[in-house]
This record gives structure tokens, sequence and C-alpha cells, in this order.
């Protein structure tokens, strides 16, 4: 059965790539790659900022003397990529099995029990990827962290 002339979606205007100041698809994708440039230099920055960041809240935690950001700005200089390391390594297991449980769940023909054990399978998934990370921040500020804790380099 068709859809009555109505219903169709008529398209009205210029054709698709040329605004009104005559520019092609070429320009406004520029502007596009701009603009996601600036998201993922902008995402990278945070992430430095995060993964410096990361030994900080096991000092506060055991209330270091130098738990401050100028301490762990200075105890993480050039170690960022060791951090980041040490989160991927502990966490690749975890994540290798949140993949596979996700992929699973993108499948057509699961029944109908799948999302309730899915749920049984993330949550601990997730609560375990939460402990090690707080395991290996507290190692870290164990290794790296000298002038939180008062310690002269």
């Amino acid at each position: 059965m068709n859809p009555p002339e109505a219903m169709i979606p008529r398209i009205v205007g210029e054709p698709p790539g040329i605004g009104k100041q005559g520019w092609t698809t070429r320009h406004s994708t520029s502007a596009a790659t701009s603009a996601d440039f600036t998201g993922r230099i902008a995402t990278a920055i945070v992430v430095v900022v995060l993964v410096r960041l990361a030994i900080l809240f096991p000092a506060i935690a055991v209330d270091a003397p130098g738990a401050s950001l100028r301490h762990v700005m200075a105890d993480t200089k050039g170690r960022s990529w060791l951090i980041l390391k040490s989160f991927f390594i502990v966490l690749l297991p975890v994540l290798a099995g949140l993949l596979a449980v996700g992929l699973i769940g993108d499948l057509d023909d699961l029944p109908s029990w799948w999302s309730a054990a899915r749920i049984a399978f993330d949550s601990p998934l997730e609560l375990l990827a939460t402990v090690l990370a707080a395991a290996t921040a507290s190692r870290l500020y164990g290794w790296i962290g000298h002038q939180m804790k008062g310690v002269p380099v």
C-alpha cells in the first residue's frame, strides 16, 4: 500500500552541499573538522589533567601533609604515560569483559532473560573496575607521590 502524496516529504530549496553563500560541502566539512579537532584537543587536555590528578585522592584519603594541587603536579611531571599505562594494564581484563558482554548484547536473537543476565555481569565488572582503579591510584601514590608525602626530593 502506497502512502498518500501528502505524507511523502518534499525536498525544497537548494541542492545538498550548497549554502546561501554558494559554499560546497567541502567548506562546511572543514568547519566540522575544525570543531572536531578542537573537541579532541579539549578532551586530551582533560585526560592529561585527570591522569595527573589520579594520585591526589589517595593522598587526601590518608591526610598526607603535602596533598595539594601544586605538589601533585610536581610529583607527576613527566610521568603521565606511566600513570596512563598503569591504569590501562590493570583495567584491560575488565574492559575486555565489559566489551564481550556488550557485543553479545548487540545480537538480535537473544532470549528475554538476557537483559537481567547482562546486568548481573555488568555490575560486578564495573565494581571490580572501580576497586582496581582505586588500588592502582593508591599504589601510584606510594610510588611517585614524594612531595605529597612530605619526603624531600
